[in-house]
C-alpha cells in the first residue's frame, strides 16, 4: 500500500499498483512509521467510553430494575 496524508493529518491508504492514483489528489507521500504516528495521536485523541452501570444498561434496553426481577422471577 502506498501512504498518504492530507492537510488534517488523516491518514489514506491507496494500492500499489496504481488503480487508485486518481484519489491521491494533493495528499501528500508518508511512510509505515509516519502513518502511525498520526494514527496514534487520532486515537488518542478519541474520548474514552466510561462503562454503564447495571442500571444504565437496564435503561439503555428499555427495561427497569423491577421489570426485570418480574420477568427473572424473583421477589
Amino acid at each position: 500500500m502506498k501512504l498518504y496524508k492530507d492537510s488534517n493529518n488523516n491518514v489514506f491508504a491507496y494500492e500499489l499498483d496504481g488503480s487508485q492514483d486518481s484519489l491521491i489528489g494533493d495528499k501528500v507521500f508518508i511512510t509505515q512509521a509516519e502513518a502511525d504516528v498520526l494514527i496514534a495521536e487520532k486515537q488518542a485523541e478519541l474520548p474514552v467510553a466510561t462503562p454503564l452501570t447495571p442500571v444504565e444498561k437496564l435503561a439503555s434496553v428499555g427495561l427497569t430494575v423491577d421489570e426485570l426481577k418480574s420477568l427473572l422471577g424473583v421477589k
